[in-house]
């Protein structure tokens, strides 16, 4: 379990499923967790929703809880020596998080598709006075794609005080790093991976990542891991499997 390989302990549990009784919750509730896990760890966020029990059915909910699995499972990659993988779901969740802020927050301006798009009617919304400004964001169609350095610039110019909170200037950097890295065929290491976001160790990287989030989602989580399901659910999983192994040897 240590190297969170779900698959193969389900290929270890399928007998002793197979055999269950169609009564035993026990082998029931460990192979829903073990699905819901193997669908976190593909990053398929939907499927964790539609398996997770319903105590936990209104976080998934929420519009800015993705982005704490995507940085948790950043996490996980970087423990698991597959730093590359960890770079950049580490800048997905954050990048992915600021759509998710402007679909919010721009709502009656969206066209929410797999790109979401902005809407130029937004410029003559006394609502949002800021976006007056905006009118270069837009393409010759009219067209503003909420992605990249734009979207980042609709951020700093819609939420002005995030222009003097040093994570959010590490990630202008970081996004700059992103870039250049996104076209080269190596391996990252764990210097490669700090530097591009301007940190020391694993904690300031993950500090950085935390500060961005809890800024837009207005969250206060203290570590990344307490801000993921899959952290108590992983861990209750690897304690009904105990429990389960001690009941058939019982």
């Amino acid at each position: 379990m240590h190297r969170r390989d779900y698959p193969a302990v389900q290929r270890v549990l399928r007998p002793y499923k197979n055999n269950a009784d169609d009564n035993d919750q026990s082998i029931k509730s460990i192979w829903n967790k073990l699905d819901l896990a193997i669908a976190w760890n593909m990053a398929d966020f939907d499927g964790v929703a539609q398996l997770i029990d319903e105590t936990n059915q209104q976080r998934t909910k929420t519009w800015w809880w993705t982005a704490y699995e995507a940085a948790y499972l950043a996490v996980i990659r970087f423990q698991q020596g597959h730093t590359t993988e960890a770079f950049f779901h580490s800048f997905r969740a954050v990048e992915g998080l600021m759509i998710e802020w402007a679909i919010q927050y721009y709502n009656p301006h969206v066209n929410k598709d797999k790109t979401p798009i902005l809407q130029k009617s937004i410029c003559k919304d006394s609502n949002f006075p800021e976006s007056k400004y905006w009118n270069s964001y837009f393409d010759n169609q009219g067209v503003f794609k909420l992605f990249g350095e734009k979207l980042e610039k609709l951020l700093m110019s819609s939420r002005t005080q995030l222009n003097r909170e040093h994570y959010w200037k590490n990630f202008a950097q970081t996004r700059e790093q992103r870039n250049q890295l996104f076209h080269r065929l190596y391996k990252l290491d764990k210097k490669d991976l700090f530097q591009a976001w301007n940190a020391n160790n694993q904690k300031e990287w993950e500090d950085l990542i935390l500060s961005c989030l809890n800024s837009l989602s207005s969250q206060t989580f203290l570590e990344i891991k307490s801000s993921s399901l899959l952290f108590d659910i992983h861990n209750s999983l690897k304690q009904e499997i105990q429990e389960y192994g001690k009941q058939l040897t019982n």
